[in-house]
């Protein structure tokens, strides 16, 4: 726009222009609300919900989003998104820690879904069930993974123990002697979230 300075058209011009600054204006405040109000809704859903999610980026190699449940089912506040990664490995039951890890490394090309415990900083044993998915960019190629984290329960037991999930997340079958097949099973059924 040109604003030109004769007589009788200068008011009109200045009238134009605050005219089309006060729409904008307008439309940035109601665009500015409306992502206040949604980031809102996502941290109600993310504080409420019992599972836990995640999103990293796979270029990068670094931690985009933890939810608060992460940090209650590991038993701990969530450290720095920087520091996240290097905390959860030292969650890790040493007999899964390989398994996991593999896993873990191989979540850009394949979806995540693996069980494993970790022990938290109470000195409980958790058994958990991670899910992963890749997320592609516009050019199809996985630039994140996001996923989630469920806490199938928690155990104060040392020994060795086989488990089988026969309805998950709420039926259980414990082996205490994994080698034995002397009825040394029980039975399990999870009656409130863990």
């Amino acid at each position: 726009m040109v604003l030109t300075w004769q007589s009788g058209t200068s008011a009109v011009v200045i009238l134009t222009f605050v005219t089309r600054f006060r729409r904008e204006r307008d439309k940035l405040e109601i665009a500015e609300r409306a992502l206040q109000e949604s980031e809102e809704r996502f941290e109600q859903l993310a504080e409420h919900i019992p599972e836990g999610f995640w999103m990293t980026d796979m270029k990068k190699r670094t931690v985009l989003y933890v939810s608060p449940a992460c940090g209650r089912i590991h038993g701990a506040p969530l450290p720095p998104n920087r520091e996240i990664l290097k905390a959860w490995r030292r969650t890790l039951h040493p007999d899964d820690r390989a398994q996991v890890l593999r896993a873990h490394r191989r979540m850009a090309a394949d979806a995540l879904d693996v069980q494993y415990r970790i022990t938290r900083p109470d000195g409980q044993t958790r058994w958990l069930h991670i899910r992963g998915y890749p997320i592609k960019n516009a050019d199809g190629v996985v630039y994140r993974v996001g996923g989630t984290v469920h806490a199938m329960f928690t155990s104060t037991w040392t020994g060795p123990i086989r488990i089988e999930v026969c309805d998950p997340p709420r039926h259980l079958l414990l082996s205490l002697d994994p080698d034995a097949d002397d009825g040394t099973e029980v039975e399990a059924w999870l009656t409130e979230p863990v």
